[in-house]
């Protein structure tokens, strides 16, 4: 007999863990959270001429995590691997702070590493209409040549973005939206870099040839 109530209590027991488990199992997955939209960049323009009271957008409460939320892959051009939302925001550490705006809807932020500006600079792009916007992220890191005058040393741009490039049937890339190289062939100025590497929003590097940045 108690070897009769061993066996239905054991077959119990699995019975009321089988029906846990399966209640885990079959728990809906959390709910997202929501990622910020980059409407408020728009309070920020500079001023034409510029002004002493144009104001600074990395004070902005909201403006590191926007770089978290949207900058989320590994750097490993600058003591990597790193977070890129903290090497970004190294990047843009020196400078105005001041958000040039094109078409009424890109905003764009320069910048460049405390005392290496003219070896470490950053750029970055954004396109503020939608609530999930385009995120564009560039590095330029020159390396010191000698040999090189300065306005031959060898430069490499690091191209981020929460998107990614795709490939055709016959294997042309995906071109980079013209809104964000034009505003990047003006940051970069007469300079062409070295080389380009491009990484998209899972990590993945596509090398790209430097007349690729030509609108």
């Amino acid at each position: 007999m108690n070897r009769s109530i061993t066996i239905r209590n054991a077959a119990l027991i699995l019975l009321v863990a089988g029906t846990c488990c399966a209640g885990f199992a079959q728990a809906p997955p959390p709910k997202p959270k929501p990622q910020p939209d980059a409407r408020w960049m728009m309070d920020y323009p500079v001023q034409d001429p510029p002004s002493a009271s144009d104001s600074d957008v990395r004070r902005d409460p909201k403006y590191l995590p926007f770089l978290k939320a949207y900058l989320t892959q590994e750097a490993y051009f600058s003591a990597g691997p790193r977070p890129l939302w903290k090497v970004a925001d190294e990047f843009l550490d020196v400078g105005t702070g001041r958000v040039k705006i094109y078409d009424q809807r890109y905003a764009t932020i320069s910048g460049c590493v405390a005392h290496m500006c003219n070896l470490l600079q950053g750029f970055l792009w954004v396109d503020t209409a939608s609530k999930a916007p385009q995120v564009f992220f560039a590095a330029l890191t020159v390396m010191q040549d000698q040999g090189a005058t300065p306005d031959q040393q060898p430069a490499y741009l690091w191209i981020f973005a929460n998107q990614t490039l795709n490939d055709d049937a016959d294997a042309n890339l995906e071109k980079l939206p013209a809104e964000f190289l034009n505003p990047l062939a003006e940051w970069l100025g007469k300079g062409e870099p070295t080389s380009v590497i491009f990484v998209g929003h899972v990590g993945e590097m596509i090398p790209l040839l430097p007349s690729y940045l030509h609108p």
